[in-house]
Order: C-alpha cells, then sequence, then structure tokens
C-alpha cells in the first residue's frame, strides 16, 4: 500500500541524475531547502515567478517540450520552512529525449 503524509518529501532530481532538491506539500525546493516554484495537481511545474518550468516525470524529474508555451501563472506565497531531508546519492543520468530538455535548467 502506498501511503503519504502531509509532511511527505519526494525526491526531484536533475535530467542528468543530479539531485536537485525535493517536493514537500506541493512545493518546489532546491537542495538548500530554498523555494523554487510549485508542482500543481496535474504534475505541471511552476517557477517561483510563475513562469512554466514543465512536467514533473516520473515522480523525480522536470522535463520541458522545447516548443511547449503556457501563459505564467500568479506567484504563490512562499512556504513555511521545512526541514531538510536527508540528501539522497545522485541517480545514473537519463538518456536524452527528442524535443526535451531538463525543465531545472531555469532554476540555475
Amino acid at each position: 500500500m502506498n501511503t503519504t503524509t502531509a509532511n511527505a518529501t519526494q525526491p526531484i532530481y536533475r535530467w542528468n541524475g543530479k539531485y536537485f532538491g525535493f517536493m514537500s506539500n506541493g512545493y518546489l525546493l532546491d537542495a538548500n531547502g530554498a523555494y523554487r516554484g510549485w508542482i500543481d495537481g496535474n504534475g505541471t511545474v511552476w517557477q517561483a515567478n510563475g513562469k512554466f518550468l514543465g512536467d514533473l516525470v516520473g515522480g523525480e524529474y522536470v522535463l520541458l517540450q522545447q516548443n511547449a508555451k503556457r501563459a505564467s501563472q500568479p506567484k504563490r506565497l512562499s512556504p513555511t520552512p521545512v526541514a531538510l531531508p536527508p540528501r539522497p546519492e545522485d541517480k545514473p543520468a537519463r538518456g536524452p529525449r527528442a524535443g526535451y530538455v531538463d525543465g531545472l535548467d531555469a532554476c540555475e
């Protein structure tokens, strides 16, 4: 049985396998706990300034289809600070996907 709690966190990785940060309560935070954006109920990922970052893929990656255009969303309030989860190991790099780029490039 798959269960989650209100304080559950999910690691988020770059497409190259490097650990980026984590998702907590729908917020995207980097490895240092800085607020970087949010993830809506459809798996769409938005930067803190409301710009489209991409789509959540496999629950761990953010991919941006190169020709995807979406209107910006209103900014959201920054989340309450959360405790940093244990830092997971990096993963092997994923192979390129034609027409897609790592959506987290915009967070650099």
